[in-house]
Protein backbone atom coordinates (compact mmCIF):
# COMPACT_ATOMS: atom_id res chain seq x y z
CA UNK A 1 0.00 0.00 0.00
CA UNK A 2 2.68 2.58 0.89
CA UNK A 3 3.94 1.92 -3.03
CA UNK A 4 1.20 4.55 -4.07
CA UNK A 5 2.77 7.41 -2.00
CA UNK A 6 6.07 7.19 -4.20
CA UNK A 7 3.83 8.78 -7.01
CA UNK A 8 1.80 11.99 -7.04
CA UNK A 9 -1.50 11.51 -5.44
CA UNK A 10 -3.09 13.01 -9.03
CA UNK A 11 -1.05 10.14 -10.85
CA UNK A 12 -1.97 7.16 -8.65
CA UNK A 13 -5.43 8.13 -9.26
CA UNK A 14 -6.45 9.46 -12.85
CA UNK A 15 -3.09 7.67 -14.55
CA UNK A 16 -2.12 8.90 -17.76
CA UNK A 17 -5.51 10.81 -18.64
CA UNK A 18 -7.09 7.34 -18.75
CA UNK A 19 -9.97 8.88 -16.17
CA UNK A 20 -10.42 11.83 -18.16
CA UNK A 21 -11.05 10.09 -21.74
CA UNK A 22 -13.09 7.48 -20.88
CA UNK A 23 -15.34 9.90 -18.26
CA UNK A 24 -15.64 11.50 -21.81
CA UNK A 25 -16.39 8.29 -23.73
CA UNK A 26 -19.05 7.38 -20.68
CA UNK A 27 -20.71 10.95 -21.19
CA UNK A 28 -21.02 10.48 -24.82
CA UNK A 29 -22.27 6.96 -23.81
CA UNK A 30 -24.79 7.94 -21.55
CA UNK A 31 -26.07 11.17 -23.55
CA UNK A 32 -29.04 9.80 -26.39
CA UNK A 33 -29.64 7.64 -23.58
CA UNK A 34 -30.81 10.37 -21.23
CA UNK A 35 -32.34 12.14 -24.16
CA UNK A 36 -34.31 9.16 -25.15
CA UNK A 37 -36.01 8.89 -21.70
CA UNK A 38 -36.00 13.07 -21.54
CA UNK A 39 -38.81 12.97 -24.48
CA UNK A 40 -40.78 10.74 -22.51
CA UNK A 41 -43.37 12.83 -20.76
CA UNK A 42 -46.52 10.85 -20.21
CA UNK A 43 -47.98 7.21 -21.50
CA UNK A 44 -51.17 7.12 -23.18
CA UNK A 45 -51.09 3.59 -24.48
CA UNK A 46 -49.59 0.16 -24.30
CA UNK A 47 -47.07 0.94 -26.59
CA UNK A 48 -46.39 4.38 -25.14
CA UNK A 49 -46.00 2.05 -21.59
CA UNK A 50 -43.66 -0.36 -23.34
CA UNK A 51 -41.88 2.12 -24.87
CA UNK A 52 -41.57 3.66 -21.31
CA UNK A 53 -40.33 0.67 -19.96
CA UNK A 54 -37.49 0.03 -22.53
CA UNK A 55 -35.95 3.13 -21.74
CA UNK A 56 -35.90 2.39 -17.83
CA UNK A 57 -34.38 -0.91 -18.85
CA UNK A 58 -31.30 1.26 -20.80
CA UNK A 59 -31.39 3.53 -17.84
CA UNK A 60 -30.79 1.04 -15.46
CA UNK A 61 -28.08 -0.54 -17.73
CA UNK A 62 -26.76 2.95 -17.90
CA UNK A 63 -26.68 2.86 -14.38
CA UNK A 64 -24.64 -0.14 -14.22
CA UNK A 65 -22.16 0.98 -16.59
CA UNK A 66 -21.34 4.28 -14.84
CA UNK A 67 -21.00 2.90 -11.49
CA UNK A 68 -18.50 -0.30 -12.87
CA UNK A 69 -16.68 3.09 -14.87
CA UNK A 70 -16.08 4.85 -11.32
CA UNK A 71 -15.50 1.94 -9.13
CA UNK A 72 -11.61 1.04 -9.86
CA UNK A 73 -10.99 4.90 -9.50
CA UNK A 74 -12.78 5.04 -6.48
CA UNK A 75 -10.87 1.92 -4.81
CA UNK A 76 -7.57 3.97 -5.75
CA UNK A 77 -9.01 6.58 -3.89
CA UNK A 78 -9.57 4.37 -0.99
CA UNK A 79 -6.35 2.85 -1.25
CA UNK A 80 -4.73 6.03 -0.92
CA UNK A 81 -6.91 7.10 1.88
CA UNK A 82 -6.23 4.43 3.96
CA UNK A 83 -2.14 5.23 3.51
CA UNK A 84 -2.92 9.08 4.34
CA UNK A 85 -5.46 7.73 7.46
CA UNK A 86 -2.87 5.98 8.95
CA UNK A 87 -0.18 8.30 8.31
CA UNK A 88 -2.64 11.12 9.90
CA UNK A 89 -2.61 8.71 12.78
CA UNK A 90 1.03 7.92 13.48
CA UNK A 91 0.88 11.66 13.24
CA UNK A 92 -1.06 12.82 15.30
CA UNK A 93 -2.06 10.19 18.14
CA UNK A 94 1.83 10.89 19.85
CA UNK A 95 0.86 14.61 19.97
CA UNK A 96 -2.36 13.77 21.42
CA UNK A 97 -1.21 11.25 23.78
CA UNK A 98 1.71 13.44 24.90
CA UNK A 99 -0.91 16.89 24.46
CA UNK A 100 -3.11 14.49 27.45
CA UNK A 101 -0.31 13.83 29.18
CA UNK A 102 0.91 17.11 29.80
CA UNK A 103 -2.38 18.96 30.38
CA UNK A 104 -2.64 16.09 33.12
CA UNK A 105 0.40 17.55 34.84
CA UNK A 106 -0.58 20.74 34.78
CA UNK A 107 -4.14 19.90 36.23
CA UNK A 108 -2.70 18.55 39.09
CA UNK A 109 -0.34 21.57 39.78
CA UNK A 110 -3.48 24.08 39.57
CA UNK A 111 -4.99 21.70 41.72
CA UNK A 112 -2.24 21.73 43.91
CA UNK A 113 -2.20 25.29 43.86
CA UNK A 114 -5.56 25.55 44.84
CA UNK A 115 -4.78 23.51 47.74
CA UNK A 116 -2.67 24.95 49.35
CA UNK A 117 -4.28 28.77 48.70
CA UNK A 118 -7.60 26.92 50.19
CA UNK A 119 -5.09 25.82 53.21
CA UNK A 120 -3.60 29.10 53.32
CA UNK A 121 -7.12 30.91 53.32
CA UNK A 122 -8.31 28.43 56.00
CA UNK A 123 -4.95 29.57 58.63
CA UNK A 124 -5.97 33.59 58.08
CA UNK A 125 -9.20 32.78 58.53
CA UNK A 126 -8.46 31.05 62.09
CA UNK A 127 -5.74 34.17 62.54
CA UNK A 128 -8.17 36.32 61.66
CA UNK A 129 -10.69 34.84 64.57
CA UNK A 130 -8.59 34.54 67.16
CA UNK A 131 -7.54 37.79 66.85
CA UNK A 132 -11.16 39.09 66.93
CA UNK A 133 -12.07 37.07 70.21
CA UNK A 134 -8.57 38.95 71.68
CA UNK A 135 -9.88 42.26 70.50
CA UNK A 136 -13.15 41.61 72.10
CA UNK A 137 -11.98 39.84 75.78
CA UNK A 138 -9.82 42.90 75.98
CA UNK A 139 -12.67 45.48 75.20
CA UNK A 140 -14.20 43.49 77.60
CA UNK A 141 -12.00 43.78 80.57
CA UNK A 142 -11.45 47.40 79.75
CA UNK A 143 -14.85 48.22 80.33
CA UNK A 144 -15.09 46.05 83.59
CA UNK A 145 -12.55 48.34 84.94
CA UNK A 146 -14.23 50.96 83.97
CA UNK A 147 -17.40 49.42 86.25
CA UNK A 148 -18.84 48.96 82.96
CA UNK A 149 -19.52 45.20 83.93
CA UNK A 150 -23.10 44.69 81.80
CA UNK A 151 -21.28 46.28 78.69
CA UNK A 152 -18.75 43.92 79.60
CA UNK A 153 -20.67 41.18 79.47
CA UNK A 154 -22.55 41.62 76.11
CA UNK A 155 -19.19 42.57 74.96
CA UNK A 156 -18.31 38.57 75.33
CA UNK A 157 -21.73 37.31 74.94
CA UNK A 158 -21.98 38.84 71.21
CA UNK A 159 -21.48 36.56 68.30
CA UNK A 160 -18.18 37.04 66.62
CA UNK A 161 -18.24 38.69 63.43
CA UNK A 162 -16.75 36.70 60.37
CA UNK A 163 -13.40 38.88 59.10
CA UNK A 164 -13.25 38.57 55.17
CA UNK A 165 -9.79 37.29 54.25
CA UNK A 166 -8.44 36.33 51.45
CA UNK A 167 -5.29 34.00 50.33
CA UNK A 168 -3.79 35.01 47.34
CA UNK A 169 -2.79 32.59 44.70
CA UNK A 170 0.80 31.24 43.88
CA UNK A 171 0.82 32.05 40.77
CA UNK A 172 -1.42 33.89 38.49
CA UNK A 173 -4.52 32.99 37.91
CA UNK A 174 -4.66 32.58 33.85
CA UNK A 175 -1.33 31.30 32.40
CA UNK A 176 -1.09 32.15 28.50
CA UNK A 177 -1.52 29.04 26.39
CA UNK A 178 -3.11 26.99 29.25
CA UNK A 179 -6.89 26.99 29.89
CA UNK A 180 -8.85 24.33 31.66
CA UNK A 181 -11.68 23.34 30.39
CA UNK A 182 -14.89 21.04 32.62
CA UNK A 183 -17.81 19.64 30.75
CA UNK A 184 -20.40 17.85 31.94
CA UNK A 185 -21.33 14.63 30.36
CA UNK A 186 -25.25 12.83 31.11
CA UNK A 187 -25.23 9.37 30.87
CA UNK A 188 -28.26 6.89 30.69
CA UNK A 189 -28.16 4.13 34.10
CA UNK A 190 -31.31 3.22 33.63
CA UNK A 191 -33.84 3.78 30.07
CA UNK A 192 -36.57 2.48 31.26
CA UNK A 193 -37.04 4.98 34.15
CA UNK A 194 -36.08 7.49 31.62
CA UNK A 195 -38.67 6.22 29.44
CA UNK A 196 -41.26 6.86 32.26
CA UNK A 197 -39.34 10.10 33.07
CA UNK A 198 -40.47 11.09 29.94
CA UNK A 199 -43.80 10.00 29.38
CA UNK A 200 -44.91 11.54 32.89
CA UNK A 201 -43.52 15.10 32.00
CA UNK A 202 -40.21 14.73 34.06
CA UNK A 203 -37.84 14.52 31.45
CA UNK A 204 -38.00 16.09 28.01
CA UNK A 205 -38.78 14.23 24.84
CA UNK A 206 -35.09 15.32 23.33
CA UNK A 207 -33.66 12.94 25.88
CA UNK A 208 -35.12 9.73 23.51
CA UNK A 209 -33.99 9.37 20.34
CA UNK A 210 -35.86 6.52 17.69
CA UNK A 211 -34.11 4.13 16.48
CA UNK A 212 -35.24 4.43 12.91
CA UNK A 213 -33.01 1.35 11.43
CA UNK A 214 -34.80 -0.78 13.76
CA UNK A 215 -38.36 0.17 12.93
CA UNK A 216 -37.84 0.10 9.50
CA UNK A 217 -36.95 -3.56 9.60
CA UNK A 218 -39.84 -4.32 12.12
CA UNK A 219 -42.27 -2.83 9.61
CA UNK A 220 -40.70 -4.38 6.25
CA UNK A 221 -40.91 -7.78 8.67
CA UNK A 222 -44.52 -7.06 9.40
CA UNK A 223 -45.58 -4.50 7.33
CA UNK A 224 -49.46 -3.74 7.76
CA UNK A 225 -49.36 -6.07 11.14
CA UNK A 226 -46.72 -3.81 12.87
CA UNK A 227 -48.71 -2.58 16.04
CA UNK A 228 -46.70 -0.39 17.73
CA UNK A 229 -48.00 2.26 20.22
CA UNK A 230 -46.80 5.64 18.45
CA UNK A 231 -45.58 3.95 14.99
CA UNK A 232 -47.78 3.95 11.64
CA UNK A 233 -46.41 1.88 8.76
CA UNK A 234 -46.26 3.89 5.87
CA UNK A 235 -45.56 2.14 2.18
CA UNK A 236 -43.81 3.27 -0.28
CA UNK A 237 -43.45 1.96 -3.96
CA UNK A 238 -41.06 2.52 -6.59
CA UNK A 239 -40.29 1.46 -9.95
CA UNK A 240 -37.36 0.08 -10.97
CA UNK A 241 -36.11 -1.78 -13.77
CA UNK A 242 -34.32 -5.02 -14.77
CA UNK A 243 -30.98 -4.51 -16.76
Amino acid sequence: MNELMTMPVGEVLLPDGEYAEGLKDLRMELQPILANAKAITAIATAEEHLNAVAAGRLLQAASKSATEFFKPFKAKIDEVKKVVLADEKAAGDPLGAEKQRIGGLTLRWEQEQERIRQEEQRRLREEAKRAEEEARLAEAIALESEGLKEEAEQMLEAPAMPVPVIAQRAVAQKTAGSVTRTTWRGKVGNFHMLVKAVANGVAPIETLLPNQSFIDKQANAFREGLNYPGISVEKEVKAHFRG
